[in-house]
């Protein structure tokens, strides 16, 4: 296996991957105790998977079992956030 010289030379380290880690999701989840959907917002990539794992109910507030497969939250859904703050400056602007 080659080593990397440096940072830079990593594959992940591309504009469009720095560009994705800096982009936050809403997460619908089902609760795995009363079955109640709930939204989480901005997170990002990194934790996509963990929020199930983690995050209390809102409703019964029910602590996840990592565990346990049984006492996960279930993804329902994913959504880009639009209102990100990381987006300012003349890089972002979208061409209309």
């Amino acid at each position: 296996m080659r080593h990397l010289k440096n940072m830079a030379e990593w594959p992940g380290n591309s504009a469009a991957t720095r560009s994705i880690r800096r982009k936050t999701w809403t997460m619908i989840l089902r609760c795995y105790e009363c079955r109640v959907r709930f939204a989480i917002g901005k997170i990002t990539v990194d934790r996509l998977a963990l929020a199930p794992q983690v995050t209390a109910c809102k409703h019964c507030g029910a602590q996840p079992d990592a565990t346990t497969w049984m006492k996960v939250h279930h993804i329902l859904d994913m959504r880009e956030d639009t209102d990100s703050p990381d987006r300012s400056g003349p890089s972002s602007s979208s061409d209309a």
